[in-house]
């Protein structure tokens, strides 16, 4: 009854985001992608195109889309159904751990709870991942239990390795849990060479995927720095939801009445506790990493799984409750997870356009406005035909779409927009312009532009409108 409890619960209100956001930038490159006319098209653009994955996420989306139409739900449909798997794991998870119902409740409702449910309703591949990633960690805990290690060690190789063919990066927590199994087989002075095969298996994914990787290679990361104050702004977008804090207050409130208690001893501690410090600090682990290697690809979508890690220790903290506390902890629980659900169900079903705040009614109507990408390519696709001063400008040069690379590459497909480089652009406008910056991704040009004293003629919580003055170049 809990799970069934907890998809009535899941379904209106993942589904609710599924419906009424529209796409952005990132779901915009999976639609084109996905809607080529053909399968060729397709693979040639996963290849060579802006989105770096591999293309396992792109054939799944493009059956189902196929199956029922092109709608922001049927694009996510995927990543709402991989999220609830996610969450049904960890329940599942926890209850191998010897974890209480209550404990085991707290981890299933975690990843609802927190902001990166957000990811539950986005036409990407990191739901889905997460979804397959659980079923991963079940197997991995499964291989424990004599009578279901053969169970367990299909679970561990088919859940990691389908993970990895979704998100190249989810062999983060793959070689995260190479490290958390090496240290309890150190621990325990015990090695188990089947659980070791299943866990190596993912590599084999790697080695199908080298082309695809060798192609993609090729291509840029767009983030160019990265800040250790990063570290911190991801750590409080995880856990500083209101409904996760709620969370929180009541599993510190028993654990410390549970410190009164005689602690009734658990087998599995080492497995549970391990796991969960290992995977809330992945993210410490990635950016350290990164600062070393001088790279910038850290990205709260690319650390989702630190949520095993979440839910993983929010749970021990009730892995022992009396009856009496479990019916009230229970009852909580349900509250927390009933707020944001009601919240949600109550909000007009329907698709809430993007803003077009930043380029209308701009003081000089015959200025070009140059938008950044994130708003050029929702604008151009909601709002077809309207707006004809807005204009997007790539840097690098164009190239003939049937051998153009990164974002370029679109142009092979027969709805996407037109744009222009900088020397096609220059060449057919000599004044002044405007030009969106958005304040997350373009601080770099933001700065450019206070340097050089261009006027700010609008902002909006997402957006910059600078006036760029020829005469000032």
């Amino acid at each position: 009854m809990t799970i069934v409890s907890f998809t009535l619960l899941y379904v209106p209100y993942v589904a609710h985001a599924a419906v009424t956001r529209p796409f952005w930038l990132d779901e915009l490159f999976t639609f084109y992608i996905v809607t080529m006319p053909d399968w060729a098209g397709m693979m040639d653009l996963i290849q060579r195109g802006p989105d770096q994955n591999p293309p396992l996420f792109y054939a799944l989306t493009r059956l189902v889309v196929s199956a029922l139409g092109e709608s922001e739900w049927a694009f996510r449909l995927p990543a709402m159904v991989g999220y609830w798997v996610f969450c049904v794991t960890l329940y599942a998870w926890v209850r191998l751990l010897g974890g209480a119902r209550a404990a085991a409740l707290a981890a299933l409702v975690t990843p609802v709870l927190t902001a990166a449910v957000y990811y539950a309703s986005e036409a990407r591949p990191y739901g889905l991942a997460l979804g397959w990633l659980g079923i991963g960690l079940l197997g991995w805990q499964l291989t424990r239990h004599p009578s279901w290690q053969a169970v367990g060690i299909v679970g561990l190789s088919t859940g990691l390795s389908i993970a990895l063919a979704l998100h190249y990066l989810i062999i983060l927590p793959v070689c995260l849990l190479w490290a958390i199994e090496g240290l309890l087989a150190w621990r325990q002075r015990q090695l188990d060479g089947r659980r070791w095969i299943a866990m190596f298996s993912p590599l084999i994914v790697l080695a199908l995927h080298s082309s695809f990787l060798y192609q993609q290679g090729q291509q840029r990361f767009w983030k160019i720095s990265l800040e250790w104050k990063e570290l911190a702004d991801f750590y409080w977008w995880l856990l500083g939801s209101p409904a996760y804090l709620g969370l929180c207050a009541v599993v510190g409130l028993l654990t410390w009445s549970s410190l009164r208690r005689r602690t009734i001893h658990n087998r599995n501690a080492d497995v549970w506790l391990i796991s969960g410090v290992g995977f809330l600090c992945l993210p410490l682990l990635w950016m350290t990493f990164l600062k070393v290697t001088h790279q910038a690809m850290f990205q709260e979508r690319y650390l989702l799984p630190t949520l095993v890690g979440l839910g993983g220790l929010t749970a021990y903290g009730l892995r022992h409750l009396p009856e009496h506390q479990t019916r009230l902890t229970t009852l909580a629980i349900w509250c927390l997870l009933g707020i944001p659900v009601s919240g949600a169900a109550m909000q007009p079903w329907r698709l809430s356009p993007p803003s077009v705040a930043e380029v209308m009614d701009l003081p000089n109507p015959d200025y070009p406005v140059v938008a950044a990408a994130h708003l050029y390519f929702p604008i151009r696709y909601y709002y077809p035909g309207q707006f004809s001063q807005l204009v997007y400008v790539d840097p690098k040069k164009r190239e003939p779409p049937s051998v153009a690379t990164g974002i370029w590459a679109l142009q092979r497909h027969p709805d996407a927009p037109i744009w222009l480089d900088n020397d096609e652009f220059f060449s057919l406008w000599e004044g002044n312009f405007y030009f969106t910056c958005h304040k997350t991704y373009m601080k770099h040009w933001i700065g450019e532009f206070e340097r050089r004293g261009y006027p700010i003629v609008r902002e909006t919580p997402g957006y910059i409108v600078y006036e760029w003055q020829r005469k000032r170049m």
